[in-house]
């Protein structure tokens, strides 16, 4: 029984453990952390790691809230992506046709936060982290 105690004394106090972000709390972090960055190398488990030490948080304390972090940072990269509303703004078709043009190679796929975020904005399903 003595073992028992000692694995429960070891323990680390309460006042140690610090709790769960609220989801406007989460997404207020998420939005400073990504704010200014290139996104094209940070997958969204990098970047549940980057917000779990930003929190304080130990290595996993996110990995429960994964779903709804993915679905955060994809709101936050299609508000990014939305063009400002802006009158004066050409239609996409008369600027290039909105496509590559002919003499550029289609980009590659990357697996990153940007690959997820364009795969979700196309109606796919983007590939687990």
């Amino acid at each position: 029984m003595a073992e028992v105690v000692d694995v429960i004394e070891d323990s680390p106090p309460a006042a140690d453990r610090r709790p769960l972000p609220t989801r406007e709390e989460l997404r207020g972090h998420l939005e400073s952390h990504l704010q200014g960055r290139n996104l094209a190398g940070l997958s969204l488990k990098g970047l549940r790691r980057e917000l779990e030490q930003r929190l304080g948080l130990a290595e996993g304390g996110l990995d429960a809230r994964r779903e709804e972090l993915k679905a955060l940072a994809q709101a936050y990269l299609a508000a990014q992506a939305a063009p400002p509303a802006s009158p004066a703004a050409p239609p996409a078709a008369a600027v290039g046709g909105g496509g590559p043009s002919p003499s550029e190679p289609p980009a590659k796929r990357q697996k990153s936060l940007l690959a997820a975020g364009g795969a979700a904005a196309a109606g796919g399903v983007a590939a687990p982290t």
